[in-house]
């Protein structure tokens, strides 16, 4: 009876390494993305801490929503996320803050037409950065759950 107890154990802890590893992974692909694309220095923002830490909790929920049988989970928090990020009353974003950083009033309406024309590019970057994020978070908890259930 230990035995099995401990084989679990050790199975769980595996998983929560793998999860830790892959977070990390992701974590550096997507903060290279998200400089390259969006904003420079981006990793500097004192509330990227928690965010990362809710990446590490949704692949743990997701990993353990898949490996116990209930992957429609995965669906649902998902639908909770878009809603709260895209939502009009949501957080802003990286590039609504640069808009009110880069827009001037003084501009020409060219200059004014240009900037906002870099503002629409970097704010569809912006989405297809976050789904990219979440795919990979998904992606890698049900490789670790299919993982898991293989031991």
């Amino acid at each position: 009876m230990c035995i099995l107890y401990s084989n679990e154990l050790l199975r769980y802890l595996l998983g929560f390494a793998l999860l830790i590893i892959g977070n990390i992974l992701v974590r550096h692909f997507y903060s290279y993305l998200r400089n390259k694309y969006l904003i420079k220095g981006a990793d500097n923002i004192p509330y990227q801490r928690a965010i990362a830490l809710l990446g590490y909790l949704e692949s743990f929920t997701y990993a353990s929503a898949y490996y116990l049988g209930h992957p429609q989970f995965i669906a649902v928090w998902l639908g909770v996320k878009a809603i709260g990020r895209w939502s009009p009353n949501g957080p802003k974003s990286f590039v609504d803050l640069i808009k009110e950083l880069e827009i001037c009033e003084n501009d020409s309406p060219e200059i004014k037409e240009k900037k906002n024309m870099e503002i629409r590019e970097r704010k569809n970057a912006e989405i297809n950065l976050y789904l990219i994020g979440n795919l990979l978070s998904i992606i890698l908890s049900v490789m670790v759950a299919k993982i898991l259930k293989m031991l």
